[in-house]
């Protein structure tokens, strides 16, 4: 999320367009917060386990599923009661 000429945008990019770079966590699905845990207990389950929610069609669900109140609980905000919102998705016209 970033504010571009006064609107809030989200952008949701694959970590690996970021190679090489310092990520900023803010908040991660259940399944990859668990499969973090088990990667501290034992590296190939955890890595088993986001390999199972990257390629179970999960992932994917919860990236379309993502709405404007999920991320502004993240973030801790709240939008004032008269506020206008315009949403665009470039990417599949919706």
């Amino acid at each position: 999320m970033l504010f571009v000429n006064g609107m809030l945008t989200l952008c949701i990019n694959e970590r690996e367009m970021f190679m090489g770079t310092e990520p900023i966590a803010v908040a991660m699905s259940k399944p990859l917060k668990d499969a973090v845990e088990m990667s501290k207990i034992d590296e190939q389950d955890g890595l088993q386990m986001t390999k199972d929610y990257t390629e179970s069609g999960k992932m994917d669900d919860d990236i379309k599923n993502i709405t404007l109140k999920d991320c502004m609980k993240i973030l801790r905000w709240k939008i004032k009661p008269d506020a206008k919102i315009f949403f665009d998705n470039f990417l599949t016209g919706y």
